[in-house]
């Protein structure tokens, strides 16, 4: 007996045919389109976190060396906290510029002869305004028990940066009694 072969069905080639390929490009796009906005939000958020985490380490530091040392220990606004003698700002100055916590034995909120440097920093990334809660304050002194110096209510420290839709803020509440937390302050 003789066994029939099947004809043999045309082979298709191994590639993507140009419909194919023109459909997933178009789905890689509408995919690209909605994810990038998100994508930058989210990279937005985590830089205006950061910098206001890195703040609040700031003050908890400042805080923390009061104690430790039993003196009082600054932390005040600098324009380049980074240079080899950093100096305080004035108040017109905003946070995410910049910071000096130093040990305060001279003339107070001034960094001068006697003071001792601890750390230095500043809120890199992606905040477009700062605003704070009162305003003209340059520098914030913890004494050596703890609580801060000359502020008399909570002070608030606003980080925002635009997102695609909205803004984004980060709060940093300073109770009078030297704690630095984020989240909005108590009325």
């Amino acid at each position: 007996m003789r066994t029939r072969s099947r004809p043999e069905l045309p082979r298709r080639g191994d590639g993507l045919t140009l419909v194919e390929m023109l459909i997933a490009l178009t789905l890689l796009g509408m995919a690209l389109a909605l994810g990038v906005p998100s994508l930058r939000d989210c990279f937005v958020r985590t830089s205006v976190s950061a910098g206001a985490d890195a703040l609040v380490a700031a003050m908890h530091t400042a805080r923390m060396e009061a104690l430790t040392l039993n003196a009082q220990v600054t932390i005040c606004k600098s324009t380049d906290p980074q240079a080899t003698s950093p100096a305080c700002a004035d108040s017109s100055a905003e946070w995410p510029g910049g910071w000096v916590v130093f040990v305060d034995q001279g003339a107070a909120g001034v960094i001068d002869g006697p003071d001792r440097v601890i750390t230095t920093g500043r809120a890199n990334g992606a905040i477009d305004a700062a605003s704070e809660t009162p305003l003209g304050v340059a520098a914030i002194t913890f004494s050596p028990v703890g609580p801060v110096v000359g502020i008399s209510g909570p002070y608030e420290i606003r980080f925002a940066s635009l997102l695609t839709r909205g803004v984004f803020e980060k709060v940093i509440c300073l109770s009078i009694l030297g704690r630095a937390r984020t989240g909005r302050c108590p009325a």
